[in-house]
């Protein structure tokens, strides 16, 4: 078997996701949170049953080409104003489960991707 050293250089990294809290780098987050590799925002106060464009404004600043949507437990379809909003920034959206999303943010940020992660507790 060959090791190979890890060289990826991201910041952030999700280490562990419970339905509770997740686990970035050595830290406990305990509330919902936008991340990418380079940057982290907690809390993200966002109320998933009022989701509105003005909760996803400050992600057009940290000019990502995908953002994921980790909606909890459950995948849940977006409203189609969010949609709108991405699609006329150029921003690919992608919606899932949290913990779906902490596991694709890992693998796009180790593949150098402009991803960023709205992570729902």
């Amino acid at each position: 078997m060959q090791i190979a050293q890890d060289t990826d250089d991201s910041f952030y990294k999700i280490k562990c996701y419970e339905k509770s809290h997740i686990q970035i780098n050595e830290m406990n987050y305990d509330t919902s949170l936008i991340l990418s590799p380079e940057k982290l925002i907690a809390p993200w106060e966002v109320d998933l049953q009022k989701l509105s464009v003005h909760d996803f404004e400050l992600i057009q600043a940290l000019n990502p080409k995908i953002f994921l949507l980790g909606t909890g437990e459950k995948a849940l379809l977006p409203p189609a104003d969010i949609i709108n909003f991405f699609l006329k920034l150029k921003i690919g959206i992608e919606f899932m489960t949290t913990a779906a999303a902490c596991r694709t943010f890992n693998v796009l940020a180790s593949e150098k991707r402009k991803v960023v992660a709205g992570l729902i507790i």
